[in-house]
């Protein structure tokens, strides 16, 4: 694994830890976009990834999706 990004951010109104990894996958490197938070008695967790590769491609997507994230 090599760590990309390490950070508490502050989106749809809460905390989130945020973590950017890329990591090996049987055939392939990953490109992982990882956000955790409490919910109630609950974790929440959201991945958004794609192959190393290709990451340039879908970024700007993956992105914007991380922003569409709606927590009552």
């Amino acid at each position: 694994m090599e760590w990309k990004k390490q950070e508490v951010i502050h989106l749809s109104g809460r905390d989130w830890i945020y973590f950017e990894v890329t990591s090996n996958a049987i055939d392939t490197d990953i490109y992982n976009i990882m956000l955790v938070t409490s919910y109630g008695k609950e974790m929440l967790l959201f991945n958004f990834n794609s192959t190393k590769e290709d990451f340039p491609q879908y970024e700007k997507a993956l992105r914007n999706s991380v922003n569409t994230i709606k927590i009552p």
